[in-house]
């Protein structure tokens, strides 16, 4: 498979099971966050927080099966250094990352 082909496939499974993708808010910030993100099918979810060079900095959520509709997790950001973060979210094989800015 052409790696163009695989990209298109990944997007694809993502928007199967997340609605909308997912939001990050506030952003910028410097504290507290919420992820909120909605999910068409029951899936198994796995939320990582990352820093710029892909170290875990906190797992948000770990391989929780969760059923399909809308779902807020709220992140402390109070004890993160002023950076760029990066919130993964996995849902049945599939990626997808934002970026989060923690400002002081």
């Amino acid at each position: 498979m052409a790696s163009s082909e695989a990209a298109t496939e990944s997007r694809n499974l993502v928007s199967t099971n997340l609605k909308t993708g997912f939001s990050i808010f506030p952003n910028p910030t410097s504290a507290d966050f919420t992820i909120s993100l909605g999910l068409e099918t029951e899936s198994l979810l796995h939320i990582q927080l990352v820093d710029q060079l892909g170290q875990l900095v906190r797992t948000v959520a770990a391989a929780e099966m969760r059923p399909s509709g809308i779902h807020s997790f709220s992140v402390t950001g109070a004890d993160l250094e002023s950076s760029v973060y990066y919130v993964r979210v996995q849902t049945d094989g599939a990626v997808q990352t934002r970026a989060v800015v923690i400002t002081r």
